[in-house]
């Protein structure tokens, strides 16, 4: 089964009425109202978990959290596809900093990332750890270069249609400035569209990251006391048998220690 989640009611309504329309999908797919952070509580782990280019209207400082809240709704040996915009590793400090066309007139409050910046924000402790499969990446900036330049053409060619609907001259333009300059930045790879892949650590493997923690020495008996509660917790917050809060707070936790991670970094 697949489970779609937004925040957007009117979203909601028009994937709910699609899926409806498909007999062979109705019984296989639901679309519901939820809070990406709060999947994994609501409606538990799945094998597989997708998203495309949102990561976009997450910000910056929230991405530990992001990132989290994938790696709950994964079980152990799960991995997720993320379509993702970034800028080059090298602007991304001056481009959060600042702002853009694009940040101002387009999508307020919105922010690309950079592949560093994806890399820091990952869970990173023991059995949570979530991993970027670097060989699975896939560039596809000059393929959306050429689908904006499509995009453009459309719009041009049913400008009345657009008319009709109340855009004035003054959106249009703007529209087309839009759609022209980010052709152009895909074309020059000033930005680029990813694919990625993250997988999350089984268990065996999380086993071994523990161990080597310990340079390979015997671990001591508190070691030993604190790495079982600290499995017996993992393993029920993974599996979802933790109430909704105590899910929430494991969340805000990881996230805590993720922004941590990032500002050490």
């Amino acid at each position: 089964t697949y489970v779609a989640i937004t925040i957007s009611k009117e979203q909601l309504n028009e994937a709910a009425e699609r899926v409806a329309q498909r007999p062979d999908l109705a019984t296989r797919v639901s679309v519901v109202f939820c809070d990406y952070r709060d999947a994994s509580a609501e409606h538990g782990q799945f094998d597989r978990v997708l998203s495309c280019e949102m990561i976009e209207a997450v910000g910056h400082e929230f991405l530990p959290g992001y990132f989290a809240a994938i790696h709950a709704c994964l079980k152990g040996g799960g991995a997720a596809a993320l379509q993702i915009i970034t800028v080059p590793d090298g602007r991304y400090p001056s481009y959060v900093k600042g702002s853009d066309f694009i940040r101002k007139h387009i999508f307020p409050g919105s922010s690309l990332v950079c592949v560093q910046a994806v890399k820091d924000a990952l869970p990173k402790l023991g059995s949570l750890a979530l991993r970027l499969d670097d060989a699975a990446t896939e560039s596809l900036g000059l393929s959306y270069a050429r689908t904006l330049h499509a995009w453009r053409r459309r719009f041009d060619a049913r400008e009345d249609e657009v008319d009709a609907l109340g855009f004035d001259a003054a959106f249009r333009r703007k529209w087309r400035y839009y759609l022209d300059y980010c052709e152009a930045g895909f074309a020059a790879r000033h930005i680029d569209v990813l694919q990625i892949r993250l997988k999350k650590t089984d268990e065996s493997l999380a086993v071994e990251a523990t161990e080597g923690a310990h340079g390979g020495t015997p671990a001591s008996f508190k070691d030993a006391a604190i790495k079982a509660v600290k499995g017996v917790a993992t393993a029920a917050f993974e599996k979802g048998l933790l109430p909704d809060a105590a899910t929430r707070y494991g969340i805000r936790r990881l996230s805590a220690q993720q922004l941590r991670h990032c500002d050490d970094a």
